[in-house]
């Protein structure tokens, strides 16, 4: 019990020396405290575990050098309100430091270890403590994770999560639950879409997140002042956890039968609800002020259950007859109010999970807490143990003022640490004179009762239990309890892009700092928005060959979300699904696969991940043969990017309500999907060949869902539309469907299929330690060794790409095994495919605008006032390559080109530098395609999509960006003309074969050039587009001189290569 004693009396402490440990990650300098006992104990305050930008995932500390100093508390993370400090405490968005309570001497076999939670990130520090805890004499296999309130919630999560319940052995939990009411609420959703729109971040999640990240700390306190508390809920709180179907993969019974049973320790006090009732809690809405104490009555308690009962009739009457039916005096309602609002926010909850986890075998010890001082709670009319009173024995007088202790209240802390040392210990919790038996099947609510002699009981809060478990009809308990609703969370709750799958995002502790809205509102931007308007009574069920599947209703679609269709081991080809036998919930979306990039992304990764979603009509198809479907190809230059960035809602609205199926898939990315030893060990591709295996999976079940599979659409933009050029000319993939939607990128551009991914594969397994050039099977099987955290440990230090404009490590690679020839050959001998294909008309303003510098390109908005001709002529440089001749033809079309001095200022060279990395990247390669495919009798629509208003206010260059067509097609933004014709010409196409647009009939592409302008008239052009820049590159420099010195950012029509392997 020594190390618990020196953790909770270590206030009272005498200062003696200094204390140095040697950890995995580095030299730690500590001290040590004596405590008025004579106990000593290693110090060690403020040990950085992780470190995250606002809004970004955690990432844990590097080893570091030297030694550390551990004197100090680090930062406390910022509050839910503006409060002064206490103490010497800073607030600081960089808080995520522990502090470690050791004793001096050391333990043959490590002590065990107690991990107390008041609130935060719970992955990092556990994986830190793991590793480290050695260094400090702890047994890492003895860890016990322990907390209160919410930290008690989030021990119920970290218990139940597979990506946490391996990290301990033992729990203990101190009145709180994952299953109380302010837990698991899917408003979390709403509360952090009004914050934002507070503070005037408004559109889709990734703009809303961008947005967020530039307020200031102060921002987020005045928007959460002016929207004022929260009045319909027992407690003011608006950020807490939700089930994400990422760290919940299932509900909660589902995971608590598959976790690891873990011992536990759990108890609650007697009168909890007296805390939030009689005044010691600044957030409770059913506060009651003391001069209102006397004169509290009936009509009164009626008004904090009409609170609860959210006007539900039924449930309104069975609560008023549970708490209110006899009539008693101002303490009767007083008490029966604290009664209510224990049993909804902490007795219910902490029972119902005890008794689900007693049921499925977890050894649980169950305590409660009668005991409490008399001698300091002065007059107040209700009586018994308030929530939080056991922290005023374990970690002294952390909310009152001065604490005196009599010596019942000596011996009730004497008993309460002994039981929670011994159970850290041991396992099993013991108290003096006491024979503290587990909870049963027979006897679930078995537990010890902490008064003035401690017994062993079996009444566990009978009545309340009996009431809400047995009297309260099932249907209505989905209002107060969440675990009746969190299937649907679970199904209707998606994740946006990239983290760590071992975050998991809890609100503080009710004795410490109440909530964290900086780190909260992080859960909130890694999500889709809420699923308005679905059905939940609606439950569409398709039996398919492969087996039955089971989605959900949204207005007039069917939304099946998450459906496997292929598993791969990592770097190997996939394979499709087989076939099932229970019915597949297909309710929310499957995880994305691991990204590769620098960019910022919100996309939580993994290996399994070859999950599709398809978006059908309620109504069966009118025609016979069924609906047309259309397959989209998400973008990210094959290295980021997820099918669950789309919202079901809008697709719903913008396609399928027209008339068409939608269905989307992931694809693995960078590495994973594209890593290539440059032979047949590790010929590239997986990537492709995911999507080949998506497109034969529609084929096997599309039918089923009231599909025509020989009307199948595939459509992609950006890497999407690249992946296309691949789909329609491999003979693999050329019969999976029949027409194409290419918006913004091909692959006739050689930077994006050539043998150099080899080459960074190569430096990639460098990095990683696969030294061996030999053997490309060993290369291969050294990669595949490693865990996933080894490749993001080195993805940061791999070097630039500097030789490229946009370069992009990982992509495609022309191998025999997908392409078995050149692309100007496969166009000739694939089926020829109508499709249509498009670019904006200032693509690469996305890039050159970007204050990321992960390309040359992108200039910053700090060197954009003094960008000029040097610094052009200093990427031009980097497209010629070696060519100096190039280079002067370069310079002559993007420098010298009609302009006069006057006009040369930084826009004029921002402006070009957009201008030939939009040529370079997407116009040339897009327009030779469609080109080289006309010739060969492709039926071919291009399309042209310009600035129809100013969107990036406050940029030196105007024009339509790259990935405007998503907000138009996917994004929640108002119909207008220009969007509302986009969508009309693609949908007409996918279920005719011929565009047309408000009438007019979109025609192919012909000598004259024809193509459809999207903009202000949204008109068909026969005038050649972008005419200055084809004749430059197909006529001038196309006959000009020698390719062989070029870059690889040169388009094809200089570069045309022969299958390497």
């Amino acid at each position: 019990m020594s190390a618990l004693l020196a953790i909770a009396l270590f206030t009272a402490t005498v200062f003696a020396r200094k204390s140095i440990v040697r950890t995995s990650l580095g030299e730690l300098e500590g001290f040590e405290y004596e405590t008025r006992h004579g106990k000593v104990a290693k110090v060690f305050l403020g040990i950085q575990y992780a470190v995250a930008d606002r809004f970004e995932s955690p990432k844990r500390v590097t080893p570091w050098d030297g030694t550390k100093t551990a004197f100090d508390y680090g930062s406390s993370c910022y509050p839910k309100a503006r409060r002064p400090p206490r103490g010497n405490e800073t607030f600081g968005e960089d808080c995520l430091y522990l502090n470690v309570f050791a004793p001096t001497e050391s333990s043959p076999d490590g002590y065990a270890v107690l991990f107390y939670i008041f609130g935060g990130q719970l992955g990092p520090p556990l994986d830190f403590v793991h590793e480290t805890i050695p260094s400090f004499g702890g047994d890492p296999e003895r860890i016990t994770v322990a907390g209160h309130s919410s930290g008690s919630a989030c021990v119920s999560a970290l218990t139940l999560s597979p990506h946490s319940n391996h990290l301990f052995a033992q729990a203990i939990h101190l009145s709180g639950s994952i299953f109380s009411k302010f837990m698991l609420y899917d408003r979390v959703v709403n509360e952090s879409l009004l914050l934002a729109s507070e503070m005037g971040c408004d559109g889709t999640s990734a703009e809303v997140r961008d947005c967020m990240k530039r307020k200031d700390v102060d921002d987020f306190y005045g928007a959460y002042e002016r929207i004022g508390p929260v009045t319909d809920r027992i407690v003011d709180r608006r950020f807490y956890p939700l089930l994400d179907g990422l760290f919940f993969p299932s509900s909660l019974e589902e995971l608590a039968k598959k976790a690891p049973k873990k011992p536990t320790l759990a108890g609650l006090t007697d009168m909890e609800g007296g805390f939030l009732t009689m005044g010691f809690s600044n957030n409770s809405m059913v506060s009651i002020p003391s001069n209102r104490w006397d004169s509290y009555g009936r009509v009164d308690l009626l008004s904090a259950i009409a609170l609860v009962c959210h006007n539900i009739t039924q449930l309104c009457h069975q609560m008023e007859e549970f708490y209110a039916k006899e009539d008693g005096n101002s303490t009767y309602y007083l008490t029966k109010l604290s009664q209510m609002v224990g049993d909804i926010m902490y007795n219910i909850p902490l029972t119902k999970e005890m008794s689900l986890k007693v049921d499925m075998g977890w050894p649980v010890y169950l305590y409660l807490q009668e005991h409490f001082s008399m001698t300091n709670r002065g007059h107040i009319p209700v009586s018994g143990a308030f929530h939080a009173n056991e922290i005023v024995y374990l970690f002294g007088a952390a909310l009152r003022s001065k604490m005196e202790f009599t010596d019942d209240d000596r011996r009730f802390q004497k008993d309460l640490l002994g039981a929670i040392s011994s159970f850290v210990k041991w396992g099993r919790p013991h108290v003096e004179r006491t024979n503290w038996d587990p909870a049963t099947r027979h006897r679930p609510t078995r537990h010890i009762r902490f008064s003035s002699k401690n017994t062993m009981n079996i009444t566990y809060f009978d009545e309340s239990r009996s009431f809400w478990v047995e009297r309260v009809e099932s249907a209505l308990l989905g209002a107060v309890f969440p675990w009746y609703k969190q299937s649907d969370a679970v199904d209707r709750i998606d994740l946006m892009s990239k983290a760590n799958k071992k975050v998991f995002l809890c609100v503080g502790s009710l004795i410490a700092i109440v909530m964290i809205v900086l780190i909260a509102l992080i859960l909130f931007l890694t999500l889709e928005r809420s699923h308005g308007g679905v059905d939940s009574d609606e439950s569409p069920l398709v039996e398919t060959p492969l087996g039955d599947v089971q989605g959900f209703r949204y207005r007039e679609a069917n939304v099946f979300l998450g459906i496997r269709f292929a598993s791969a081991e990592r770097f190997m080809p996939p394979n499709i699904v087989e076939p099932w036998n229970e019915t597949y919930k297909a309710t929310s979306f499957g995880s994305a696969c691991y990204p590769y990039t620098s960019l910022p992304v919100s996309d939580v990764g993994s290996d399994d991940c070859l999950f599709m979603n398809i978006i059908t009509p309620k109504e069966p198809s009118p025609e016979p043969d069924g609906y047309p479907i259309l397959v989209f190809i998400h973008g990210g230059g094959f290295e980021f990017g997820s099918a669950s960035h789309y919202e079901f809602e809008v697709i719903a609205q913008n396609f399928v309500s027209r008339g068409l199926i939608f269905v989307s898939f992931n694809y693995r990315l960078g590495p994973f999907g594209f890593f290539s030893t440059g032979d047949g060990v590790a010929s590239g591709n997986n990537g492709l060949w995911d999507q080949g295996t998506a497109l034969v999976f529609v084929h096997k079940v599309i039918e089923s869902f009231g599909g025509d599979r020989n009307r199948i659409t595939v459509s992609g933009q950006s890497a999407g539309s690249m992946s296309i050029t691949a789909l329609t000319l491999s003979l693999q993939t050329n019969g999976l469907f029949d027409q194409a939607i290419m918006m913004s990128g091909s692959l006739f551009a050689p930077a994006l299929y050539s043998d150099r991914v080899v080459d960074q594969s190569q430096i990639l397994a460098r990095a990683l330690g696969c030294n061996d050039s030999s053997s490309s099977e060993n290369v291969f099987e050294c990669v595949r060794s490693k865990n996933i955290s080894d490749f993001y440990d080195v993805f940061d230090s791999l070097p630039p790409i500097n030789d490229e404009l946009i370069g992009i490590r990982f992509h495609p690679r022309l191998n025999c095994s997908f392409f078995s020839s050149d692309l100007r050959s496969l166009t000739r001998i694939a089926s020829p495919k109508p499709t249509i294909i498009g670019i904006t008309d200032t693509e690469a303003g996305l890039f050159t605008m970007s204050d990321d510098h992960w390309s040359p390109v992108a200039i910053s908005k700090t060197e954009r006032p003094t960008f000029g001709e040097t610094q052009l002529e200093r990427i031009l440089r980097i497209l010629s390559g070696k060519s100096e001749d190039f280079f002067h033809l370069l310079k002559q079309f993007y420098i010298d080109r009609s302009a006069p001095d006057q006009a040369r200022d930084s826009s004029f060279y921002l402006t070009r530098l957009t201008e030939v990395a939009s040529d370079a990247t997407f116009n040339i390669p897009v327009i030779q395609e469609a080109l080289i495919k006309k010739n060969a009798g492709w039926p071919m629509y291009l399309y042209l999509e310009t600035n129809i208003e100013s969107v990036h206010k406050g940029l030196p260059i105007n024009g339509t960006f790259h990935n405007t067509d998503l907000r138009n097609l996917f994004h929640k933004v108002a119909h207008n003309a220009y969007q509302e014709a986009m969508i009309e010409g693609f949908v007409s196409f996918v279920k005719n074969g011929e565009p047309t647009v408000n009438g007019t009939h979109w025609r192919p592409i012909t000598q004259a050039f024809t193509h459809f302008v999207f903009g202000k008239e949204n008109e068909m052009s026969v005038a050649p587009m972008m005419k200055e820049s084809m004749d430059f590159w197909f006529d001038k420099v196309a006959t000009s001189m020698d390719k062989k010195d070029f870059s690889p950012s040169v388009p094809l029509v200089f570069c045309e290569t022969n299958c390497y392997a």
